[in-house]
């Protein structure tokens, strides 16, 4: 019996509606919005980045980040501020950072007050004008140490009060050497204080 062309036609209208509908209910790509239980590969979530500490200078790491099962917890983070020079020092090199310490930076001391040539006082006595050359630089003699002959002058040498200095560690003091030079006439031809300060290792300054 020979089928009919119309059946035929419809049997093949039937075979492409649900061969259509198989081939469009499939997986769209298993993409984010399309995910469902016929997918091969389930969708994951990318991998969290553990944070970390600052890499700017100055920052360490007390404890990295710890993962705690869907969550990485913050590190605990050190910060130290980078050394300065101590007041009235000059900064002549800055401080390094090696990842955990700072090194210290470069400072050159202030010059000490005096050195300054400074008239005569008009007094016979040079105690007295080196007292009048002291005030006038901003020191106060409080005792004598001697005086020592450098060629035609005089070294009248005192311990005194002056500025608050400092040296490079950050110690200080108001304890000055007095160093008073006057001439045969007696009058101050400079005066120069130093400040009594140890040096960094301990020794005399």
């Amino acid at each position: 019996m020979t089928k009919s062309p119309t059946i035929i036609r419809s049997a093949i209208a039937v075979c492409l509606a649900a061969c259509g509908y198989t081939a469009f209910a499939a997986p769209y790509g298993c993409v984010y919005g399309y995910e469902d239980n016929t997918c091969l590969q389930p969708i994951r979530a990318a991998p969290q980045v553990a944070p970390t500490c600052s890499p700017a200078p100055g920052w360490t790491t007390v404890t990295p980040a710890q993962w705690q099962g869907s969550h990485y917890s913050a590190p605990q983070c050190s910060y130290q501020a980078a050394p300065t020079c101590p007041a009235g020092y000059a900064q002549t090199s800055a401080p390094g950072w090696n990842g955990l310490t700072w090194s210290n930076p470069g400072c050159a001391a202030p010059p000490p007050p005096g050195n300054i040539t400074v008239p005569g006082g008009g007094s016979s006595d040079p105690v007295a004008n080196c007292t009048v050359a002291a005030n006038a630089n901003g020191l106060t003699i409080v005792q004598g140490f001697g005086r020592y002959a450098i060629g035609n002058t005089v070294d009248n040498r005192f311990g005194g009060n002056g500025p608050v200095a400092a040296n490079q560690c950050g110690d200080t003091t108001t304890w000055y050497q007095i160093d008073c030079i006057t001439g045969a006439d007696n009058q101050v031809q400079s005066i120069y204080g130093q400040p009594a300060l140890p040096g960094c290792a301990g020794g005399g300054g």
